[in-house]
């Protein structure tokens, strides 16, 4: 997990081309690029933007970001969204990446070892 933009701190991406210089983001768009290689990333690679498809997020990414890699993109709601509760954002989360497993066992399971 990585930021696309890096020491952009705000909480909405609403403003980010109107914030910080093209400049500033083509340094952003480099330093992920570097990141990707670090990891060894293939075309097999999904990538997981959190901005559901539509968003700003989605937006900057296919903008910015997209024509470097042509890898399979899941956007999926921020973690943060403030609509759903934690057990209804990770069910809908495995749900969208296909994982089924039960979200109340798992939450017990981890609970119990610390």
């Amino acid at each position: 997990m990585t930021d696309l933009f890096k020491n952009y701190v705000k909480a909405r991406s609403t403003n980010i081309e109107k914030d910080i210089s093209y400049n500033r983001i083509r340094q952003n768009v480099d330093f992920f690029r570097i990141e990707m290689e670090d990891i060894d990333i293939d075309n097999k690679t999904r990538f997981i933007v959190f901005g559901k498809d539509g968003s700003n997020t989605s937006r900057l990414f296919n903008k910015y970001f997209r024509q470097y890699f042509k890898n399979r993109t899941i956007f999926f709601y921020h973690y943060s969204y403030f609509t759903y509760t934690d057990k209804e954002w990770v069910e809908k989360f495995w749900e969208k990446l296909g994982i089924t497993s039960n979200y109340d066992y798992m939450i017990g399971k981890y609970k119990n070892l610390s």
